[in-house]
């Protein structure tokens, strides 16, 4: 049976590579689209997708950043004690 510090240091391991995982999954996804950004022919329509991929590029890589910070601060903060006890 595992312990209670094995087991948060092993949910803590795991929110890390999770948390890798989904910002190389982000990374990923932008170079791909950005792939087939540059291969569209007509000039208002990539700079139409040039500009969808950084708003996308933006939402996703802060969206995979606040994720795994989050994650990683629910796993290893401190509850805060209320007042009155």
């Amino acid at each position: 049976m595992l312990t209670a510090g094995v087991k948060r240091k092993l949910l803590i391991a795991i929110s890390i590579l999770a948390g890798t995982a989904v910002m190389l999954a982000a990374v990923l996804a932008l170079y791909f689209v950005t792939v087939r950004v540059a291969a569209i022919q007509m000039p208002l329509l990539r700079a139409g997708a040039v500009l969808a991929t950084l708003v996308l590029g933006v939402l996703l890589l802060v969206g995979a950043t606040y994720f795994s910070t989050h994650l990683v601060v629910r796993l290893c903060g401190r509850e805060a004690e209320t007042p009155g006890q």
